[in-house]
């Protein structure tokens, strides 16, 4: 009984599909070479190279309100750190300290 119920609600269409093999894709011949071509591409290369550089410029600008503190707070840490932390100072900040040799 439940079968012939689904059987009414089932409907079944035709569908038509056709299968083609792709195109291959050709190459163009290799051009011969151009000192004009490659003057071009590099005058590209260094625009491209340009925009990238002005745009780190610009970033680093309006990021400087940020890294300038930090980068201060940062060395100010380390400079109290070291002048306050019970190490000795380098050897060459000491030479005045020490006694001169006595000539006997």
């Amino acid at each position: 009984a439940h079968l012939n119920q689904l059987n009414g609600q089932v409907s079944f269409y035709t569908i038509a599909i056709s299968l083609q093999p792709s195109q291959a894709v050709l190459t163009p011949p290799a051009a011969a070479w151009s000192p004009g071509k490659i003057w071009q591409d590099a005058v590209g290369a260094a625009g491209a190279f340009a925009q990238v550089l002005i745009t780190m410029i610009i970033w680093l600008a309006v990021f400087s309100v940020y890294i300038i503190p930090l980068v201060l707070i940062v060395w100010f840490v380390l400079r109290w750190r070291r002048l306050h932390t019970g190490r000795p100072l380098p050897y060459a900040a000491n030479i005045h300290h020490q006694r001169p040799l006595s000539e006997e």
